[in-house]
């Protein structure tokens, strides 16, 4: 039983550094691009003269969570905050530094969400589990700058064992787990209706999902398999027998169940987030096969060389990151004056050489393109890259960069420059990750009633602090059956009434055409939150802003002097019924004295 439950240990802690490499790749750009949306809603959601106002937000009861956008309220810092979060998720995603990028992304998107609770969704909470686990493992052992210019090589096995990657597994399938004990209601088990009511919510469904309603005899089905998908998801990743295999299938049922997501709902970035995160199920035979399917080549790949100076540091930094980012591995560096062939061509075209597998050699931008052509993921681009108008552009940034050679390698040495990387965690680390695992799991076991709450006291207000207080309750117990649209009337000095979502259109009250037409994700969530939270501030504070928004460029008389906040309520019929519709008015506000 010992050796038993050790072997089974082994394989359950067991993670794919490549894996782990494809999982921050996505995870960094998914979050680049949620944060380059949350910059064009800079000024409504994260300032003073926005939606929500500090004094507003610190107003709200039982809000104690620290935010570095607290303090100050002005655009200028808001910006400068999500901007370094930017720059920090690049860093992420190409693995430079990999494991201080982390947490500078944890502490400054923690600082974020914080700034507006009202606007998160289901990805920002599963953001933050996964950047937590990320402090503890070495996410950038592969495809990395870390990897390309470190002085320690990265671990030549591809099987990472350890606390944390066994942490990140378990919070991979919580997500799924304690959602499915969440998902209590009929409309789950056994009714099987929860895809058809939420497919009934116009708001969020697509052209796919509105496709799918006039199907109602496929969604039980449907139901019943998501319903059960989640339940079995621990199962599947930490069975006790053909692990391996059973991990594959969650990985690729879990994942058809997001892209079901993906295309007929609008969830905003929780698919994508999740897409990533499932990506360090993928075993390592699936890495394998997929490198031979790619290598058929292998043996040309093998004799293909690069050539640089060997008194140019940055030049040799330049290739092991070229053959990292462009998926070479197989390709040999070496420097030029070691080869005869190659040191004459060098000295006589003041450039890199690259000799490919038919013993070609090829300088200056060709030799990026004969490496394209041996790259694994990218020789599609080879026939591009070799086009004349690409190879004389190619050509002449080669030259620029060749004559300033000395002055990039200055500027850009703190990227390149060689330097020590620790790639496993010390016993601290593994101490602070076990404890963080039991923490959360203890967490979650209390969202769904196991445990009660002053046994998590002592450590609420940390959790909370660090936004690892985690519920994952979407579509919980079951679906929303209320539907519907957000209509604000409004009456301008001249009398004219109109819609203050589009002010140039007649105040018209049918649904909008799509019914999911609104500004993005998080104005939906916040516009409908405040219909679900009721608190009169935040009621203020918007219309105040609406105000304000509608009025700063408008000449007197046509000036918005005041408006309504009304809900079309649909409550969505069961199968075969009609649906009915409510006008609920939730807010008066006068902009105008």
């Amino acid at each position: 039983m010992t050796k038993w439950l050790q072997r089974w240990w082994c394989d359950a802690s067991s993670v794919d550094l490549r894996a782990l490499a494809a999982m921050r790749v996505a995870l960094g750009v998914v979050l680049l691009a949620d944060l380059v949306l949350r910059l064009c809603d800079l000024g409504a959601f994260y300032t003073d003269g926005g939606a929500l106002p500090r004094a507003t937000l610190m107003g709200l009861a039982e809000y104690s969570r620290p935010s570095l956008l607290l303090m100050a309220g002005g655009p200028l810092w808001s910006g400068a905050v999500i901007a370094a979060a930017g720059l920090a998720a690049l860093a992420f995603a190409i693995g430079w530094r990999t494991r201080t990028a982390a947490l500078v992304l944890f502490v400054l998107l923690a600082s974020i969400q914080a700034r507006n609770p009202v606007v998160l969704i289901g990805g920002d909470i599963q953001m933050m589990a996964l950047l937590l686990w990320a402090l503890f493992l070495p996410l950038g052992a592969r495809f990395s700058v870390d990897a390309a210019v470190a002085r320690t090589p990265p671990p030549r096995s591809g099987r990472y064992r350890s606390i944390a990657a066994f942490a990140l597994l378990v919070q991979i399938v919580s997500v799924y787990f304690f959602s499915a004990i969440l998902k209590d209601g009929d409309a789950w088990w056994p009714d099987g209706t929860a895809v058809y009511y939420a497919l009934e919510l116009d708001r969020y469904t697509t052209d796919v999902g509105r496709w799918l309603q006039q199907y109602p005899s496929l969604t039980q089905p449907l139901t019943h398999g998501v319903w059960f998908l989640e339940w079995a998801a621990p199962l599947l990743v930490f069975a006790p027998v053909f692990m391996h295999g059973l991990r594959t299938a969650a990985w690729i049922l879990l994942s058809l169940m997001h892209i079901g997501f993906l295309l007929c709902l609008e969830l905003g970035h929780f698919p994508w987030v999740s897409l990533a995160a499932l990506l360090a199920l993928t075993p390592p035979t699936l890495w394998h096969t997929a490198r031979r399917a790619l290598d058929r080549d292998a043996t040309a790949r093998r004799r293909t060389r690069i050539y640089y100076d060997r008194d140019c540091g940055f030049c040799l930094a330049s290739c092991h990151l070229l053959r990292v980012f462009l998926v070479v591995p197989r390709v040999r560096i070496a420097p030029a004056q070691d080869t005869p062939r190659a040191q004459r061509l060098m000295d006589a075209h003041w450039s890199w050489v690259v000799i490919d597998g038919d013993n070609t050699a090829h300088l200056k931008y060709e030799a990026f393109v004969a490496l394209l052509r041996a790259s694994l993921l990218f020789r599609w681009l080879a026939p591009l890259a070799a086009r004349p108008w690409a190879v004389r552009a190619g050509d002449a940034l080669y030259d620029v960069v060749a004559a300033q050679r000395g002055t990039i390698a200055a500027l850009t040495r703190w990227l390149w420059q060689p330097r020590p990387v620790r790639w496993r965690p010390g016993a601290a680390a593994h101490g602070v990750a076990g404890a963080a695992l039991v923490a959360v799991t203890a967490w979650n076991a209390h969202t769904v009633g196991w445990l009660p709450a002053p046994v998590l006291q002592p450590i609420a207000p940390l959790m909370q602090a660090l936004r690892i207080d985690q519920r994952w309750d979407m579509f919980a117990p079951e679906p929303s059956r209320t539907d519907g649209w957000i209509v604000l009337p409004g009456t301008l000095e001249d009398g004219r009434d109109i819609d203050l979502h589009a002010a140039d259109r007649v105040l018209d009250w049918q649904r909008p055409d799509p019914p999911n037409a609104h500004r993005n994700v998080r104005w939906h969530s916040y516009e409908w939150r405040l219909l679900a939270l009721r608190e009169e501030s935040l009621f203020l504070a918007y219309g105040r802003y609406q105000c304000r928004r509608f009025n700063a460029d408008r000449a007197p008389g046509t000036r918005l002097e005041r408006f309504d906040l009304v809900y079309v309520v649909e409550t969505s019929p069961p199968p075969g019924g009609r649906a009915t519709l409510e006008r609920r008015t939730a807010w008066h506000h006068r902009c105008l004295p």
